[in-house]
């Protein structure tokens, strides 16, 4: 919410972030920068043969395919864009790299980055970040952490806001970590090898002190087919992540009492031994071990 202010969103097709105040009845469209020059980037959407209609001759050129604009505690509008052919990556980024996260998983291609709006001051702060991004949300933590998502990306990852804020480095305030597939339902990231697409990587899989509280993962999505990732939703997710298969749902109602007493929702508790204890109880009452 943004109380007697602005809604925002976004022209994804033009690179604009939208603007709307309800006080003045007054709509704006700004533009949002890139790091290279948006002219010799490729447009996310086809810029032909689309078929007659009154939308076909639509101006549509976004190389930064703008999206999903968040607001956080300062009224700052974050937001996830392109801002630099993805494949252009930092040396930081890649294997060789003195950078403890790149050194864990080095990772090649990005995608969207990170930026934010200020109102106050109308300028715009761009954040080059190894990992693509699509989707984004706060953690509820002193340094409002920013986790973010990518669909069939093989790592998830993080900003810290409070300490880009003090030092203005995207380097030091970045992190990611890899997903795992618990296929075994231990509930725990025991470290092995990842497998994604044609590369192998072995990984040690350690948990790390810095642990960040996010939202817990909404009881509804228990019913849900295939596998939910503990990353995004409902975990303590500091340096790896893991895929936790969906319960069959006869065996949902049994267990509910026991996932409103997880502290931190049922997904990714394998720090805390509270929270194992609990994965552990849930686990026999899902599938009756």
């Amino acid at each position: 919410m943004n109380a007697n202010g602005p809604i925002y969103g976004v022209d994804i097709a033009n690179d604009n972030l939208a603007m709307l105040d309800p006080n003045t009845h007054t709509a704006t469209m700004v533009r949002i920068p890139t790091l290279a020059d948006r002219s010799t980037m490729r447009a996310s959407y086809a810029q032909s043969g689309y078929p007659p209609s009154r939308l076909a001759d639509l101006a549509r050129f976004n190389p930064a395919s703008i999206h999903n604009p968040m607001l956080d505690s300062r009224g700052r509008v974050w937001y996830t864009a392109t801002l630099r052919p993805p494949e252009n990556q930092p040396d930081w980024c890649l294997e060789g790299s003195d950078n403890p996260y790149a050194r864990y998983f080095p990772v090649v291609r990005s995608g969207r980055n990170v930026s934010y709006y200020d109102p106050a001051t109308e300028a715009f702060t761009m954040v080059d970040t190894c990992f693509g991004s699509h989707h984004l949300q706060f953690g509820y933590d002193d340094s409002e952490t920013l986790f973010l998502s990518r669909p069939n990306s093989d790592v998830f990852g993080w900003v810290d806001t409070k300490l880009l804020d003090e030092t203005g480095d995207a380097r030091l305030s970045q992190g990611w970590c890899p997903t795992v597939v618990d296929r075994l339902r231990h509930g725990v990231a025991r470290g092995g090898r990842i497998r994604h697409r044609e590369r192998r990587v072995p990984v040690r899989l350690e948990a790390d002190p810095r642990q960040v509280p996010v939202p817990a993962a909404p009881a509804r999505e228990l019913t849900q087919a295939g596998t939910r990732v503990s990353c995004s939703a409902g975990s303590w997710c500091r340096g790896r992540a893991q895929f936790v298969p969906a319960p069959r749902p006869a065996r949902v109602a049994s267990a509910l009492p026991l996932l409103r007493s997880f502290p931190t929702g049922l997904i990714g508790c394998e720090i805390r031994a509270e929270c194992m204890r609990l994965q552990r109880r849930l686990a026999e009452a899902i599938d009756g071990d």
